[in-house]
């Protein structure tokens, strides 16, 4: 056990308050300081570092920020006054609200360029806190992070590749215990409010590393590891609380809009993305119809196109390629954001007093390219093993190798062009 159950408890508790001030700080900073997105500390603590250190995290030790998530803070305190009195709906139990909301965000962003909005930014965060306040104060379990949260299934996604997972240390003590504590709770611990029961649990999806489990646990028997990134998605297997996910929709679904629309949000920071703009401005002057009809278009239109119309004809089955194509998306969305925030690392420091001795405020873009390329590397290296392991039937295996390696060059061709610097000043060293 890397921690145990008490220090545990203690040290998410701090790093949710600290959290917690940290983002009533940033939503006072973006509603009345300054609106100047490289000069607001919103922006840029939530645009460049906040996504920064998600990704850096997840990627080092697992789903570090939903385990320190002060909404969930929040939720609990409220729950000292007021007790849920409903079950989520039964049709909303699955992934497409939370889809949905992802897409959203993105296109909002976009959109609405919400990177250079510190107003819009608090608003935004605002929102996330009123909205778990909302579903959690009226349904019980965690419903909010379960079925709604689009940063928890961000988080849930890329956690896949995380080399840190919840696990039971001996089957034969799972198998004597009578109380099942770890998923019920007890008198003093709750247990899983996601409902994942840990004998049946495998890899990350749906685990916020809250660790209540191991906290309710009175055998001591469940802990933080150490486990091979991706390892538990080269069979088809029942996970609790999931079952297969090579048989839902809505996690094939999730996975695809996941890697479609991290690639078009990379994209639309770079100069061909805005050289398109410039060219179909005269013919299309409605930007805001122009961005939705492509975030459609890459949402929908490419996942059916490149997935399920060609297993359609084949008349084989797509789920195998596309749960092999979640790393590739995690390399890609890894590699977008740390670009962003290795360039910009210390951009911040200026507008909190803090006089460097140097104008140095991050690497420049061409040493932050190698950390980027080797993302991208490591997520498509890891998603042809799981095709070539998966994917059984001959004819899509070919044309998926081939589908992969087409778009692992698109995605080394966007990162390798120049990008917008949002959110902070050009402060980098050449």
């Amino acid at each position: 056990m890397l921690l145990r159950p008490r220090p545990l408890f203690i040290l998410k508790r701090f790093l949710q308050i600290s959290l917690l001030l940290l983002s009533v700080f940033l939503v006072g900073e973006g509603l009345w300081g300054n609106q100047f997105a490289p000069a607001s500390l919103t922006t840029q603590f939530v645009w460049v570092h906040y996504r920064g250190l998600l990704i850096f995290s997840l990627l080092l030790l697992g789903n570090l920020f939903c385990f320190a998530c002060p909404f969930v803070f929040v939720r609990d305190l409220l729950r000292l006054f007021v007790s849920p009195k409903f079950l989520f709906p039964q049709k909303l139990r699955n992934k497409w609200t939370a889809i949905l909301l992802f897409s959203l965000i993105l296109f909002f962003y976009e959109a609405f360029a919400l990177w250079s909005s510190p107003y819009q930014t608090a608003l935004l965060m605002a929102g996330f806190f009123a909205a778990a306040l909302i579903i959690d104060g009226l349904f019980k379990q965690a419903s909010f992070c379960k079925y709604v949260c689009p940063v928890g299934h961000f988080n849930f996604l890329t956690s896949a590749l995380s080399p840190g997972e919840v696990k039971i240390k001996s089957e034969s003590i799972c198998a004597d215990c009578k109380t099942l504590d770890c998923l019920k709770g007890n008198e003093e611990r709750r247990g899983c409010e996601l409902n994942l029961f840990l004998p049946k649990k495998s890899g990350n999806f749906d685990c916020t590393f809250c660790m209540d489990c191991v906290d309710a646990c009175p055998s001591g028997n469940i802990e933080l590891s150490r486990v091979l990134p991706g390892q538990t998605l080269e069979t088809e297997i029942y996970r609790s609380g999931i079952g297969k996910i090579e048989t839902r929709k809505d996690f094939q679904f999730a996975i695809l809009t996941f890697f479609f629309l991290g690639f078009l949000n990379a994209f639309m920071m770079t100069a061909p993305a805005q050289n398109f703009r410039a060219f179909v401005h005269p013919f299309f002057p409605n930007e805001l119809l122009l961005i939705a009809i492509t975030f459609l278009f890459f949402a929908l239109v490419l996942p059916f196109l490149f997935f399920y119309f060609p297993a359609k004809l084949m008349k084989q089955s797509a789920s195998d390629s596309i749960v092999a194509l979640l790393p590739l998306g995690v390399g890609l969305w890894s590699a977008h954001y740390s670009f962003h925030f290795l360039t910009g690392l210390l951009a911040f420091t200026p507008l909190l007093g803090i006089n460097l001795s140097t104008k140095w405020m991050g690497l420049s873009p061409s040493q932050a390219v190698p950390v980027e390329m080797g993302l991208l590397f490591l997520g498509a290296l890891i998603s042809f093993f799981l095709l070539w392991k998966k994917q059984k039937k001959t004819l899509m295996k070919y044309y998926s190798l081939a589908l992969f390696i087409t778009l692992t060059a698109f995605c080394f061709w966007i990162l390798l062009q120049p990008m917008q610097m949002r959110s902070t000043f050009v402060g980098v060293m050449p």
